[in-house]
C-alpha cells in the first residue's frame, strides 16, 4: 500500500465519505469519486479500514470481561510444591487465558550477604465490585424504599382510614362536577344554561 493511499484510509476513518477522503489523500477532485469507489474495492485497504473500523470493544465484551473478573480465582496463578511451597505462575494463568485477571504484579527483591529472596504480590481485579457491575447491568438490586404509611400517619395521631375516607369522598366530588361539565359542554348550543 502506498502513502497515498494511507492517506485514505486515514481520511475515511474520519470521514466515512469514500470521495472526501480520495480529495483529502490528495487525488484530483474532478476523479474523486471515482478514485474513492476504487479504493474501497481493493482488499488491502478494506483490511485496514475493517481493522480500523472495529469497535475497540462491545458491550457484550464488557459483559464477558466483568463476568471472568467475577469468576477470577488464584488457583489457576499459584503453584503448590511437595514440600508446600507456594509459588505465583504466571506461566499457568497464561495457559488457561487468566493474564487478563490481574490488576498488578508487584515483585520485591532483598538481597543480603546470605541470601536473596524475592517476593511476589499479585492483585487479581476485584470479583466483588465485578459482581456489583454485572448486578446492576441485570438490574438485580431494587433501590425501593418501603414506607408504612399507616404506620407513619397513626404515629402522628392522624385516623388513616378518615383520611382515606375523605380523599375519596373528594375525588368523587371531583368526578362528578368533571362529568357535569362535559355532559353541559356536549349539549347543543344555548341549551345550556336555565
Amino acid at each position: 500500500m502506498n502513502a497515498q493511499q494511507e492517506r485514505f484510509i486515514e481520511a475515511y476513518v474520519e470521514t466515512r465519505n469514500a470521495s472526501e477522503a480520495a480529495r483529502r489523500a490528495g487525488y484530483s477532485p474532478k476523479t474523486a469519486r471515482q478514485q474513492g469507489s476504487r479504493l474501497l474495492t481493493k482488499v488491502a485497504v478494506q483490511a485496514a479500514l475493517a481493522e480500523r473500523l472495529t469497535p475497540i470493544i462491545t458491550s457484550d465484551e464488557v459483559l464477558e470481561r466483568l463476568t471472568s473478573h467475577a469468576r477470577g480465582t488464584m488457583a489457576n496463578f499459584i503453584d503448590v510444591d511437595d514440600s508446600g511451597n507456594v509459588r505465583v505462575s504466571l506461566k499457568n494463568a497464561k495457559a488457561y487465558g487468566q493474564l487478563h485477571l490481574i490488576k498488578k504484579v508487584k515483585t520485591t527483591r532483598r538481597v543480603s550477604e546470605e541470601y536473596t529472596e524475592t517476593t511476589v504480590e499479585l492483585e487479581l481485579y476485584d470479583a466483588q465490585a465485578a459482581l456489583v457491575q454485572l448486578g446492576k447491568y441485570y438490574r438485580l438490586f431494587s433501590d425501593r424504599v418501603t414506607v408504612d404509611w399507616l404506620g407513619e400517619l397513626e404515629a402522628l395521631g392522624l385516623d388513616a382510614h378518615a383520611i382515606e375516607s375523605e380523599l375519596i369522598e373528594q375525588f368523587k366530588r371531583h368526578l362528578a362536577s368533571g362529568l357535569a361539565r362535559v355532559d353541559h359542554d356536549r349539549l347543543p348550543e344555548g341549551q345550556g344554561s336555565a
